[in-house]
């Protein structure tokens, strides 16, 4: 039961959405991404420092030259 002419709008219809959720998944990822940058840089910026000091504090690092 197929209307005559319908098939072309039909098509366009269906590809513009499917375009549109390719669209939005798009922006939800990037979305995410930018949501996790801060903490990735949060991460870097504390931890290596952290690591610095616990390495000090357990003689790593220390040198002899004054005794």
């Amino acid at each position: 039961m197929n209307d005559p002419g319908l098939d072309e709008p039909i098509q366009e219809t269906s590809k513009d959405v499917e375009q549109d959720r390719k669209d939005e998944l798009d922006f939800q990822k990037e979305d995410e991404q930018a949501f996790l940058n801060p903490s990735r840089w949060w991460f870097a910026s504390t931890a290596f420092p952290l690591l610095a000091v616990c390495a000090t504090e357990h003689g790593e690092g220390k040198t002899t030259d004054g005794l």
